[in-house]
């Protein structure tokens, strides 16, 4: 969002076409986005904690790890 100005500023000089493809990505990584936040929020809340479980327990052991990798080494 913050570079839109720039490129609106700088449209002369882009390649013709550009502006269109710039747009048309920004618009289908936002509706991307968008569906894979809802596809995500719907998938945990049917499947609660049991999903968070292997994450959980790959934090326990990569921090185990870290930690005893700074202590001995």
């Amino acid at each position: 969002m913050l570079e839109i100005p720039k490129l609106l500023h700088e449209h002369a000089t882009l390649p013709p076409g550009l502006p269109v493809i710039i747009l048309i990505g920004g618009l289908l990584s936002g509706v991307f986005a968008w569906l894979s936040a809802w596809f995500l929020m719907r998938w945990f809340k049917s499947t609660e904690v049991t999903a968070l479980r292997p994450f959980g327990i790959y934090c326990l052991l990569a921090g185990g790890a870290a930690l005893a990798w700074h202590l001995l080494g």
